[in-house]
């Protein structure tokens, strides 16, 4: 089968985002399809080797052709140059968009053959980032956030969002046809947990993501001063994640060897081996938090709020935790590490258990191979 994929973000490990596609990446690239590549350069060799074809548009700094195209509803800079790639879109059987925000694929790819994933709901997204500030350029993406989503999802074959939320979401915004919709949670690579690792008896917690960010900052230090001063086990704490900013770097200073800050590690898995819970304050973002996913593919359980479980079936207590207010956080945090090593042992296989059976790649590529079968 001979596939299109298109992605405004390149796959990769560094980010949620970039996770996200690569979890599509993987899912489509199997031996018996070939896949092409649209989309900016990708940084990892063995990620780039398994398309067949990779087309990178360039960015245009021109603020005039910027304008004009932002006056279409069009805010990606790469638009133009998208426009004149020697790509045949007749010749695909499928093309798979991840994102809504590329409306404009619709000029040149035939509908019947389009799958859109849909990350979040970005018209969602964009009116928050507008009401936190109301600048004209954050107008103009909040309302064409809303046209892109509603002529692609509304033209494309199938639909393909992470959770029931969106679902709900997109039928009320756009009222897409259901029958066209696919289910595909977060997904994300095993990690051959070991039985060895499951009884790691140690005493550190993990807090992960985009440390520059300012939802999961806020959360963090939400966290170091609601929560973790006040926990009656002492646990340590590993803040591990891209670009810390000042403010981070300066707040952990003064808990001394309680938290090691692992500034843009080039590799996660070290951290996560190391740390028996993982821990999730967050409090707001769309989408389904791959931090979430990441955790338990190395059989931590996590404790994080109800919006950073959005689209998990968890088992409250058995598996992970689902905790809001400081007291909440506490008692669960407290709860896991006053259990017996076996206890724990178990909680820690629970969690593994639900990774294999729902987030892990081999269900995203079972999931995807049912999608495209209905285009071969």
């Amino acid at each position: 089968m001979k596939i299109l994929h298109i992605t405004p973000e390149a796959p990769g490990y560094t980010s949620g985002g970039r996770l996200g596609i690569l979890q599509t990446e993987l899912s489509i690239t199997s031996p018996e399809n070939i896949v092409d590549y649209v989309g900016p350069e990708i940084e990892d060799p063995s990620l780039r080797q398994r398309y067949r074809h990779c087309y990178v548009p360039t960015k245009t700094g021109n603020p005039v052709v910027l304008l004009y195209d932002a006056a279409r509803g069009i805010t990606n800079k790469s638009y133009e140059s998208w426009k004149r790639l020697p790509i045949d879109y007749a010749s695909y059987d499928a093309v798979v968009l991840d994102f809504t925000k590329q409306s404009y694929v619709l000029q040149k790819v035939d509908p019947k053959k389009l799958i859109v994933r849909v990350h979040n709901v970005e018209y969602d997204f964009s009116r928050s980032a507008y009401e936190l500030n109301k600048t004209l350029k954050n107008r103009i993406v909040m309302k064409a956030s809303y046209r892109q989503e509603s002529t692609l999802l509304n033209a494309a074959a199938r639909v393909v969002p992470l959770t029931e939320q969106d679902i709900r979401r997109l039928d009320h915004l756009y009222h897409v046809d259901k029958s066209k919709i696919h289910l595909v949670p977060v997904c994300t690579r095993s990690r051959d947990t070991g039985r060895q690792e499951l009884e790691a008896d140690g005493n550190s917690m993990i807090i992960t993501g985009s440390l520059w960010f300012g939802g999961n900052y806020d959360g963090i230090k939400w966290f170091l001063d609601h929560v973790f001063t006040k926990l009656t086990t002492q646990p340590k704490l590993i803040i591990a994640g891209k670009n810390p900013n000042d403010e981070l770097k300066k707040a952990v200073k003064a808990y001394g060897d309680r938290i090691q800050l692992i500034d843009s590690p080039k590799d996660m898995a070290p951290y996560f081996r190391k740390a028996v819970l993982s821990i999730a304050p967050v409090f707001d973002g769309a989408g389904m938090k791959v931090k979430v996913a990441e955790a338990l593919s190395y059989g931590l359980p996590v404790v994080g709020t109800k919006h950073a479980m959005t689209g998990y079936r968890i088992k409250n207590g058995i598996d992970s935790y689902k905790a809001d207010s400081p007291e909440e956080f506490i008692r669960d945090i407290d709860s896991y590490f006053s259990k017996t090593k076996a206890e724990r042992i178990q909680m820690r296989e629970n969690a593994l258990e639900l990774f294999n059976r729902s987030y892990s790649m081999d269900s995203s590529v079972k999931e995807w191979k049912t999608i495209l079968s209905e285009f071969a």
